[in-house]
């Protein structure tokens, strides 16, 4: 999967972190566990992108 026309670092942040939070609910749900808070989970992933998407 892809997502394009992303304007800057802050945007691939926030998207990466979207994503990923989504999926892992959908993961969660398809497993019948109770996944955990979308913006806390959001915001941990945000931090790990952060750290992991170079400043240009």
């Amino acid at each position: 999967m892809t997502h394009s026309q992303l304007r800057d670092r802050s945007d691939m942040i926030s998207v990466a972190g979207g994503w990923h939070a989504h999926l892992g609910i959908l993961a969660d749900r398809l497993h019948e566990h109770t996944p955990p808070g979308f913006w806390s989970t959001h915001a941990w992933l945000e931090a790990e992108y952060k750290r992991q998407i170079p400043v240009d």
